[in-house]
């Protein structure tokens, strides 16, 4: 004798979940509601934006910077006073970026709480520009009076550490 009938929680003949997704995906699609297709069109585009940058990622890599190379002519018969002055005239204008870029360094050393000496790095470049002002000035005299080239200005050597007593043999 029943007194209650049967009940189930879940009918197993009507659960379809899972069983097919495609038709799942189907019957949901066929509801009329009013904002399915632009929340089907979120729902693929999304996934398909992260997937396409995971594959740039992997893929990207940046085109080659353009480089210009400044070529310069010279005739055949520059003496080698008028080469000599060329090199001479880069090495100041190399002297004054460099400068220019110590200054900038400076700054920013002192901004930050570093020592930084303004004055020894002015005497430093000062020294060096005199002495391409000196090297300009022979050359101008040689090449005028005849003279052969005379020699380019060396970067005087600091004097290094004293050299360290041979350890004594046993």
């Amino acid at each position: 004798m029943k007194f209650l009938p049967s009940m189930k929680m879940i009918d197993r003949e009507e659960v379809t979940a899972g069983v097919n997704p495609f038709r799942d995906i189907w019957d949901y699609m066929r509801q009329d509601r009013p904002h399915r297709w632009p929340a089907l069109g979120l729902a693929i585009t999304i996934p398909l934006v992260i997937l396409w940058f995971i594959a740039d990622s992997f893929s990207s890599i940046d085109a080659p910077k353009r480089t210009i190379i400044y070529v310069e002519s010279w005739s055949a018969d520059r003496s080698p006073f008028d080469i000599r002055r060329d090199w001479l005239l880069r090495a100041r204008s190399a002297n004054e970026a460099n400068q220019q870029r110590r200054n900038a360094a400076g700054a920013l050393a002192e901004a930050i709480g570093q020592d930084f000496d303004q004055a020894k790095a002015d005497r430093e470049f000062a020294e060096a520009h005199a002495q391409i002002d000196k090297a300009l000035a022979d050359l101008d005299h040689a090449e005028r009076n005849g003279l052969p080239l005379p020699p380019l200005p060396t970067a005087e050597q600091p004097a290094g550490p004293a050299a360290a007593a041979a350890p004594a043999k046993r």
